[in-house]
């Protein structure tokens, strides 16, 4: 029986980046510590992310029908006929396959931007599958590499208003602004993320990603 601290994973895998969330563990999963996102497969890099709740939802769903699974099949928890059993079972796979879709499948427009992002920083994770303390973090390192690129310490905005970047930098810059917008998601940052966007990558953003 497995006693201790395991992280699950992987989880929202692309390009061999994904989350994996850490459990304390006896026997079965029995409550999540933190989520963090593995940035390398190979040196297991990682940052912390906080707890992600579609991750949870995913392994506590399989434990679950795993468990009603063994049980559907125990003469003395249910008094059934097989062919009922295997219907409730087909059922629940059903039902589980469902919630995979929904919480570890990307749109291909996420797919897209989550590729687009790690070209340019290295992190390919959305800025919606980590809470507002990662974000933060995230951007604030953003802002530095911008900064170093633009050679001044002069603060984000004041790098927009003078204009002291240059095309190479609208990426980073759009980047930065989809974690504002994580972070603050109001009609001012909506309208600089996707005016940078387009600047950047030369189209529209995709509305299905942006917060009504």
């Amino acid at each position: 029986m497995i006693l201790g601290l395991v992280t699950i994973k992987p989880y929202k895998k692309l390009n061999n980046q994904f989350i994996g969330t850490q459990f304390f563990v006896l026997g079965i999963p029995l409550f999540p510590l933190n989520s963090y996102f593995f940035i390398d497969n190979n040196s297991m890099q990682s940052i912390e992310i906080g707890i992600h709740n579609g991750h949870i939802i995913k392994i506590y769903s399989s434990i679950l029908v795993f468990i009603l699974s063994v049980l559907l099949f125990i003469p003395q928890f249910i008094e059934i006929e097989t062919i009922f059993k295997f219907l409730i079972l087909s059922i629940m796979m059903g039902l589980l396959v469902g919630f995979f879709i929904k919480y570890d499948t990307d749109s291909e427009e996420e797919k897209d931007l989550r590729l687009k992002i790690g070209q340019t920083v290295g992190i390919n994770l959305l800025p919606k599958e980590m809470d507002i303390k990662a974000s933060i973090s995230l951007k604030n390192q953003f802002i530095k590499t911008l900064q170093l690129k633009c050679n001044t310490i002069k603060y984000f905005n004041e790098i927009l208003d003078t204009e002291l970047y240059t095309k190479n930098d609208l990426a980073l810059i759009f980047i930065i602004l989809l974690y504002e917008y994580r972070i603050n998601p109001n009609f001012k940052n909506k309208e600089r993320m996707v005016y940078f966007y387009n600047k950047a990558y030369g189209n529209s953003f995709p509305n299905i990603l942006i917060k009504h």
